[in-house]
C-alpha cells in the first residue's frame, strides 16, 4: 500500500503582508493558498506544490502605487511564486496605465 504524507507550509508572514498591502491599492483582497510538500513512505519522491496567489483585479491608481505595486510583483516573480505569464500581464498592465498617464497629459499623482 502507499501512503502519501502531506505536510502543509504556511506563507511568510512578510510576504503575505506586501501582497496585501500591494492589493489594498487595487482595492481588492488576494486569495492566498499554503502550498504543501507530499512525501510517498519508504521513497525518495517528494513534490513541493507552491503557495498559490489569486488576483482578481487589474492594476489601477496612481504612479507611485504603480511602482510599489511592480516591486512587489518583481519580488514574486523572483521568489518563484508567479510565473512569466502572470509577471507579464502584471507588467503589461502597468504599461497600459502608465501610457494612459502620458496621453492624457497628467498624472493622477497629487502632492498635499
Amino acid at each position: 500500500m502507499v501512503n502519501i504524507i502531506k505536510q502543509e507550509i504556511e506563507i511568510e508572514e512578510a510576504l503575505k503582508n506586501k501582497i496585501e498591502f500591494i492589493c489594498s491599492f487595487c482595492n481588492t483582497t488576494p486569495t492566498i493558498f499554503n502550498g504543501s510538500i507530499r512525501t510517498i513512505e519508504h521513497t525518495n519522491l517528494t513534490y513541493v506544490e507552491p503557495h498559490r496567489i489569486i488576483i482578481k483585479d487589474k492594476l489601477f491608481g496612481k504612479k507611485e502605487e504603480r511602482e510599489q505595486y511592480m516591486d512587489v510583483a518583481n519580488e514574486l516573480y523572483n521568489n518563484d511564486i508567479i510565473d512569466t505569464n502572470q509577471f507579464d500581464e502584471m507588467y503589461g498592465i502597468y504599461e497600459s496605465s502608465e501610457n494612459y498617464d502620458n496621453n492624457r497629459g497628467k498624472s493622477d499623482d497629487f502632492e498635499l
